[in-house]
């Protein structure tokens, strides 16, 4: 026994019993502690579950030279022989379980691995990943009524032979894989139409809609905003203290502090932005980009000579998420740069040659205007 780095021996004194029995082989008994130690034990059961969790963690030789330091001298032998001494305890045969193979050297020798889907927990290892051994073990350990397993024949062979009251389902990464087979081979099959298919374009999304959507958004934060506001208060009113009603709805501290200094429930400033310098020149960028105008430059130079004075560099709200005004438009496939003209274009030849990459078509043209 061990208490932290010093050797503690303990001296234990027990009763001797004596059978009166003449034919009784054993005439002697000694009482037995079984919380402390077992039979002919000369460590107390938590030293022993001490060396048989170091063993596993470390090993012989390394897990000895740990314990040395921790009072406890031992061999790396003993500690072998804690691994081989220990049992591990019967489980039930799982209701829904998982098969599928695991490398005990990647590339050539392989397994398979055992593991209860409800529990979490891996139940067995066996030896190599055949039909034969998942329908030894299956009649072996029977109740399964589910078996999850991958696309192999072996699984599938072995678990319909060990129990074939269970029903076989995919796991859900070959589901997914089986169907990322069959959309790309219809894609292969049909890519002769595939390629006549017009390029996508611009999403457009109706300002009314965008508008009525951040009119709910902010109803829903007034709303917020309120109910909180009412839930600090009768709180507060309980005489609860600031902190345990922090605690009690999840808040921090100071906006407990703030709602306590208001009398009506407070209300979110909304900032408006400030209109971009090139917002009066956005309807002629995106009727040069409709034109198929692609050169940047060139547009600069345009709406310079119509009297803008801006640089080159353009703000990105500026052109790139409002449309013309008026048409009603959202041009959200607009450059993400703070670039006119090529930049503002940059976007939509990405998705453009996307499209021709997943279709098969020429993607090497050049913007031009």
């Amino acid at each position: 026994m061990v208490l932290v780095t010093i050797a503690v021996q303990l001296r234990l004194q027990t009763r001797r019993f004596f059978c009166d029995n003449d034919t009784c082989m054993r005439r002697i008994f000694t009482e037995r502690i079984p919380s402390v130690g077992g039979s002919h034990a000369r460590g107390t059961n938590r030293l022993t579950a001490w060396f048989t969790h170091v063993a596993f963690a470390l090993g012989g030789e390394p897990g000895a030279r740990l314990l040395c330091h921790s009072a406890t001298p031992i061999g790396g032998d003993t500690l072998l022989g804690q691994i081989r001494a220990f049992r591990v305890p019967p489980r039930q045969t799982p209701r829904v379980l998982s098969i599928d193979d695991f490398a005990f050297r990647k590339g050539r020798t392989y397994g398979t691995i055992v593991v209860d889907l409800e529990r979490h927990q891996v139940v067995d290892l066996l030896p190599d990943r055949s039909a034969q051994s998942v329908e030894d073990w299956l009649v072996e350990h029977p109740g399964s009524e589910i078996i999850s397993r991958d696309r192999g024949g072996e699984y599938a062979e072995g678990a319909r032979r060990g129990a074939p009251g269970a029903v076989q389902v995919a796991d859900r990464f070959h589901v997914i894989r089986n169907l990322g087979d069959v959309v790309l081979r219809v894609l292969q099959r049909h890519a002769a139409l595939i390629k006549r298919l017009p390029a996508p374009g611009p999403a457009r999304l109706d300002l009314a809609r965008r508008r009525s959507d951040r009119e709910r958004s902010k109803d829903r934060t007034k709303e917020t905003m309120r109910e909180r506001f009412e839930q600090v208060h009768a709180l507060a009113a309980e005489g609860l203290s600031k902190n345990a009603i922090a605690q009690r709805l999840g808040l921090n501290r100071k906006t407990v502090y703030r709602y306590l200094a208001f009398t009506a429930p407070p209300e979110r400033r909304h900032v408006s932005r400030q209109r971009s310098a090139v917002a009066p020149y956005e309807p002629y960028i995106l009727r040069r980009w409709e034109q198929g105008c692609r050169n940047g430059r060139e547009v600069w130079r345009e709406i310079q000579a119509q009297g803008y004075v801006g640089a080159y560099q353009l703000p990105r709200a500026g052109a790139g998420r409002r449309g013309p005004a008026g048409d009603g438009a959202d041009h959200g496939l607009l450059p993400s740069s703070a670039t006119t003209g090529t930049h503002l274009a940059a976007r939509a030849f990405r998705a453009d040659a996307a499209t021709r990459r997943w279709t098969g078509a020429d993607a090497t043209g050049r913007p031009q205007c």
